[in-house]
């Protein structure tokens, strides 16, 4: 079998790609003991193997329908820098006698499997008979890097991570890897449970919800995407659980993530990595609403770039940034959580004006406080999908409240934009308040056709919608594109005239072809 490539030999996570082989291995266990029935269910962490090959562990047992095991999952550490390997199955506990069934193998080191392994084990209660320990072993997974031509020891204690019961709020944050090297992963999580992240060349979409309500244990559910090349098992669904890591004081510290495909050729994802101190702000109690003009910066550092977007009623999204000689864009639809401020998109298209072209399916998560900011990240398709940090405030230039009568009256005259607005191409357009029509021209010789109007009832909300808005011309290289709508604000001056105009909209044809515009011009007369 081909390594895939997030399994490098110090990888962070790893995505393990099932190509059938391994090989069936028996054990010299000891025959464990029974007595008092234990249930196993929970995370747990201990150690595997012995003297210099002794590895740390960690993992997940569901207690099944009776509480006496179902499907495990258990990831061991192969080196320093965070790499692990994985085995699972199922498993059920006999009085105190832990016998493992469809055991798997996989070696992260050289992206091998060792299949139908033995796992056998005592589970013995604390105090309060409640199952705290696990001794047992695994048979030689033969044919891997990780094979020790022996039987493997292993010792596992309940985890302190059962202490904490899963709470969707807890699980908040931006996650990533530790380690130096390999495939470095990141993860958000908002308080919806909407998670986007990025594996190696995969990028991440999908939801965590709490599993029950003592449980400790996230339900994850993740699709993976991304060029098949770097991301091989694009396309395909994880499914599995994550806990929550907690320091000596009893503050978040980091996540680890276990799961498994749901369908298709098997594959794996473990992920185990630390918390971003107060890289989310803490979601609001009370209802937050994201509608506004926006503007502010994405990016960090000297990579920072300005960045503006409008966002309507009807949960309506547009942002915009300068790239070269006119504008990258993203929009959809935004949600919001009901009695909260979390936000999340999953149909974004993102516009690459230098590119001219679109991505779809971008996923964005934030968190919107009302009328004071709004925060969050989003893929950048311009940067192999990496997660672009955005920092909003309302934007002043276009106040969404202008507690004047932003009426259509008002909007009637010409605006003209920079020749860098619009792709090197001029636009002039005038608004005709009294008709609601658009009418203008580009410098390449485009003539445009539109039509404007009130976007809702508030008189005193700068919003307009526009729609039919068109290209056409003998010499217009814009000409048959498809017809755009979108949405339209205002620069006003104190006695309620417009002085600037900006409109941000986008189409799509039957065939799927897309157009973009963003204008923002100044008023000529």
């Amino acid at each position: 079998m081909k390594l895939h490539p997030l399994c490098t030999a110090l990888a962070c996570a790893l995505l393990l790609s099932a190509c059938g082989g391994g090989s069936d291995s028996t054990t010299g266990t000891t025959t464990p003991s029974t007595g008092t029935q234990q249930y196993p269910g929970g995370f747990w962490e201990g150690t595997s193997g012995t003297g210099t090959a002794q590895r740390s562990v960690f993992g997940y047992i569901d207690p099944g329908l009776s509480g006496t095991g179902g499907d495990f999952m258990f990831a061991r550490a192969y080196n320093s820098s965070n790499g692990f390997d994985a085995f699972y199955g199922a498993l059920t506990v006999t009085g105190q006698s832990l016998v493992g069934s469809g055991v798997r193998y996989y070696s992260g080191q050289d992206g091998k499997f060792a299949a139908n392994l033995a796992l056998r084990g005592t589970v013995t209660p604390n105090a309060q008979g409640q199952a705290s320990h696990i001794a047992g072993n695994y048979s030689d997974p033969v044919g891997t890097a990780a094979s020790t031509g022996a039987i493997v020891p292993l010792v596992l204690d309940y985890s302190s991570a059962n202490q904490y019961p899963a709470k969707l709020a807890s699980l908040v944050g931006t996650y990533r890897s530790v380690g130096a090297f390999g495939a470095i992963w990141r993860l958000d999580i908002d308080a919806q449970g909407a998670l986007i992240g990025t594996n190696g060349g995969c990028t991440m979409t999908g939801a965590a919800s709490v599993r029950s309500a003592t449980s400790a244990a996230f339900n994850i559910s993740m699709t993976l995407n991304g060029s098949t090349v770097a991301c091989p098992n694009s396309g395909t669904t994880q499914t599995g659980v994550a806990a929550l890591q907690y320091d000596s004081s009893g503050n978040r510290s980091g996540i680890r993530v276990l799961t498994r495909n749901a369908s298709g050729t098997e594959s794996v994802v473990v992920m185990s990595g630390t918390i971003d101190p107060g890289s989310i702000p803490s979601p609001s109690a009370t209802q937050q609403n994201a509608q506004g003009s926006w503007i502010g910066t994405v990016g960090s550092g000297s990579a920072a770039q300005a960045i503006a977007a409008s966002v309507m009623p009807d949960g309506s999204y547009f942002f915009y940034r300068r790239v070269g000689g006119g504008y990258d864009a993203l929009y959809g639809t935004l949600a919001v959580a009901i009695g909260g401020s979390a936000v999340s998109s999953v149909d974004g298209f993102y516009f690459a004006n230098q590119a001219g072209s679109y991505t779809g399916g971008v996923a964005l998560t934030g968190d919107v406080k009302t009328s004071t900011s709004f925060t969050g990240q989003y893929f950048d398709p311009t940067a192999e999908n990496a997660l672009a940090n955005f920092s909003l405030t309302p934007d002043a230039n276009y106040p969404y409240t202008t507690g004047l009568a932003a009426t259509l009256a008002n909007l009637s005259g010409t605006y003209r934009s920079t020749a860098a607005a619009f792709g090197g191409d001029a636009i002039t357009l005038t608004v005709d308040g009294s008709l609601g029509t658009i009418t203008g021209s580009t410098s390449s010789g485009c003539a445009i056709t539109g039509t404007i109007g009130r976007y809702g009832t508030d008189a005193t909300r700068n919003a307009f919608a526009v729609e039919q808005l068109a290209f056409s011309g003998a010499s217009c290289a814009l000409s048959g594109t498809p017809v755009q709508s979108g949405i339209a604000n205002a620069q006003f001056n104190a006695g309620a005239s417009a002085t600037g105009l900006r409109i941000l909209a986008a189409g799509t044809s039957a065939s799927s072809t897309r157009a973009t515009t963003v204008f923002l011009g100044t008023r000529t007369n």
